[in-house]
């Protein structure tokens, strides 16, 4: 009885968890760069699936082994999800320069248009696979093993421990996932309405990606 009252416990901090300002950030970059609500939903799935695989593999491990996971390892993915920001960021920011968004007006049968036109080739230069690593960096990094790692020790054994981290994960990636509609459809919506604002939006998650990774690689050296 114990364990399953645990539970609900492993879902209010997975939502808690989702909103960490560095998942946050990342996810962001993504949607930026690619403005829909389906694709939103798509980069935060994709992100909370790689997020899922390390925490159970290292909060499972660390039942079976009964070993605590090593505070250097925890320092080294700290560091990453640092570098990942800045990486994040700087993409953010090629593809502001490369795109040379402006908006283009024509004119059909008397009657002007205007939409938004890129000098970028190809529609697809998010990569396919990049929030899944992004997630599993995350998924790595110490932060969530505060949230996760920590309590399944308490529980000591493998199947409540992958049930505990399952509950956990699905909490997260269902808050994402509503994060990501929201910001999807914001963002979508500058970029079809209003050229500034979007660019504005686009400069503002590029420095946003950029600062807090210079901040968190700071705060571990």
């Amino acid at each position: 009885m114990t364990f399953w009252l645990t539970l609900p416990t492993a879902f209010i901090l997975g939502l808690l968890h989702a909103l960490d300002a560095d998942h946050v950030i990342a996810v962001t970059t993504f949607i930026a760069r690619r403005p829909r609500p389906r694709q939103a939903v798509r980069f935060c799935l994709q992100w909370g699936l790689g997020h899922m695989v390390p925490l159970l593999v290292l909060g499972v491990g660390a039942i079976l082994l009964g070993r605590r996971i090593p505070a250097a390892f925890a320092w080294a993915a700290e560091l990453a999800v640092g570098g990942v920001l800045l990486v994040l960021g700087g993409l953010v920011f090629r593809d502001l320069w490369r795109r040379r968004i402006h908006l283009h007006v024509h004119e059909h049968d008397g009657v002007r248009h205007a939409h938004l036109h890129s000098h970028q080739g190809g529609a697809h230069h998010a990569h396919t696979h990049g929030p899944t690593l992004v997630g599993i960096v995350h998924g790595l990094a110490g932060t969530a093993g505060v949230f996760v790692v920590v309590p399944v020790a308490a529980l000591a054994s493998a199947w409540a421990a992958a049930v505990y981290i399952v509950v956990f994960s699905v909490a997260v990636v269902l808050m994402m996932v509503l994060y990501g509609a929201s910001a999807g459809l914001v963002l979508g919506r500058f970029q079809e309405r209003s050229l500034a604002l979007y660019r504005w939006a686009l400069a503002l998650v590029g420095t946003l990606s950029v600062g807090a990774g210079a901040l968190w690689i700071g705060r571990l050296l």
